[in-house]
């Protein structure tokens, strides 16, 4: 059965609020006529719409523009500073809560870390803590929070704002985030897996908004993808697509935290990483390498730059496998675009000579013209407290409140 509309007005008068909100977006400023000529409205319909979203604050005028004969048209765009999300991003180590203005731009963020030992309850409970702080510091109403995003990896039912189980963190299973947080805040909350988040930012306020096919992968501690086709996230039957990490690299390949034996990340996430420098460490004395846990992302990129030769051999390795991987993503999806992101990211400079070698030598003709390079932050959201992560998640909240519905009937 077709996806349609039929006669129903206030579903319809949504539907065309939210396209005329995408086009405001996409807009430095724009007059009611232009938007009427783009989106093929009416201008009475546009201009009652108009109305209605400068009644909400969604939107302001912002002086007259250039006039193409006859009366200079009054410019409007999107009131950034009237409407706020909260972005929550759960990481193995940390959480991170962030109060965003409708730019996506972070006005003030709290950090908690978390330890292998952090039970469920305290998880929910910083980020209780985190958004009661935000709001008390900001003195904003929860009125003016459209929405909380919460971005976490694990497997997740996103309609359901449920989280099953989490392979990076130990004890991240069984929670029903939408729900308790319905408990708490009269604020509508949604719940997406980390890196599908991460592709929604990118859809939504990346450098390249005119793609609509491409991958974002997110790699470290665990390796995932989120996959836009057509210009939508890629979801899966279940909604757990993009289990990236978990594609079958090798038969007798290191045991993997999912049970399985030659998974990608079991071969080329950080934790990999770590666990091969350490086995290659045990062979040469003078080593700087001996504890896992003293091995982080700075140290592994400072000796990298130093050219210590076990960092740079697993490295290049990791690199060589994850280029194996992507090969992979580019035969089944043939996106235009495929983004690397999290902690991975930072290691770039190193991993990009295997890892493109590896897709230049693998991928069919007709299939190699993908763009692959890490993902960066829009230049107008690229300050030091902007970080992908908090972004990822609040982006979660502007996709669900602006994405165009399809009714079906």
């Amino acid at each position: 059965m077709k996806d349609i509309i039929r006669g129903n007005p206030e579903f319809a008068r949504t539907i065309n609020q939210k396209v005329l909100l995408n086009l405001i977006l996409k807009q430095e400023a724009v007059s009611r006529a232009e938007l009427a000529k783009i989106s093929k409205l009416s201008r009475p319909t546009v201009s009652s719409i108009i109305e209605d979203l400068k009644e909400q604050n969604f939107i302001m005028e912002v002086g007259l523009g250039t006039s193409g004969g006859g009366r200079r048209p009054v410019m409007i765009k999107i009131n950034k500073e009237s409407i706020y999300l909260i972005g929550i991003d759960i990481n193995p180590d940390s959480i991170t809560v962030a109060l965003a203005n409708m730019g996506l731009q972070i006005l003030d963020s709290i950090a908690v870390p978390i330890e292998s030992a952090t039970t469920k309850h305290q998880i929910i409970q910083h980020m209780f803590e985190g958004i009661d702080a935000l709001l008390k510091r900001s003195k904003i109403d929860e009125q003016r929070v459209m929405g909380i995003g919460i971005s976490s990896p694990g497997q997740i039912d996103s309609k359901a704002g449920y989280v099953y189980s989490s392979n990076t963190i130990k004890n991240w299973n069984s929670v029903n985030l939408k729900e308790l947080f319905a408990e708490k805040y009269n604020i509508k909350t949604y719940v997406e897996h980390n890196v599908k988040a991460m592709a929604l930012r990118e859809l939504w306020f990346g450098n390249n908004q005119n793609l609509k096919n491409f991958i974002v992968i997110k790699a470290g501690i665990g390796i995932g993808a989120g996959i836009v086709t057509n210009g939508k996230i890629y979801l899966g039957s279940k909604g757990n697509s993009g289990e990236f990490g978990h594609t079958f690299i090798s038969l007798d390949g290191p045991k993997c935290k999912c049970g399985n034996q030659g998974c990608l990340e079991a071969h080329a996430d950080l934790e990999a990483i770590k666990r091969d420098i350490l086995l290659l460490a045990k062979k040469s004395p003078t080593s700087q390498w001996k504890n896992e846990e003293a091995i982080t992302t700075l140290q592994l990129y400072e000796a990298l730059e130093k050219e210590d030769p076990i960092a740079k051999e697993v490295v290049q390795k990791a690199g060589m496998y994850m280029g194996i991987g992507i090969v992979n993503l580019i035969h089944l999806f043939n996106p235009e675009a495929i983004y690397l992101g999290g902690e991975m990211n930072k290691l770039w400079p190193f991993i990009s000579e295997p890892l493109l070698d590896m897709v230049e030598k693998r991928t069919i003709a007709n299939l190699d013209t993908v763009v692959i390079r890490p993902l960066e932050g829009p230049a107008a959201l690229n300050s030091s407290s902007n970080n992908i992560g908090v972004q990822s998640a609040a982006a979660v909240v502007f996709d669900k409140e602006f994405q165009i519905p399809v009714r079906r009937v």
